[in-house]
């Protein structure tokens, strides 16, 4: 079938040379940490370069923050019961436009 991936790997399971590249990487991880606190802390080193390892330090220690917005929406009436009048005020006490409605 066209489009239908078929053989290979389960999702979600690492090649091996991904898994060879994480378990190098982890056997540096307590110096790498060191060393970003050490800059952290260097009141000489850039403040562009404090930040930026702060930043790293963070998201591994309380992960990195969420790409989305979180919103609430309320409940509307179903559009046919707001026609006119009733429209418009409930827009503009949602502080929404209402200058589409001027004659």
């Amino acid at each position: 079938m066209k489009g239908r991936k078929t053989g290979g790997r389960k999702a979600g399971t690492p090649n091996a040379a991904t898994r060879e590249i994480k378990d190098l990487a982890g056997q540096h991880g307590e110096t790498v940490i060191a060393v970003l606190a050490k800059i952290v802390e260097d009141e000489t080193a850039p403040p562009s370069a404090r930040i930026a390892a702060g930043r790293e330090l963070l998201d591994r220690g309380y992960g990195k923050p969420s790409e989305f917005k979180q919103i609430s929406i309320e409940e509307l009436p179903p559009t046919e019961e707001l026609r006119g009048e009733a429209l418009i005020a409930e827009l503009k006490k949602r502080g929404l436009p209402t200058d589409m409605f001027d004659d």
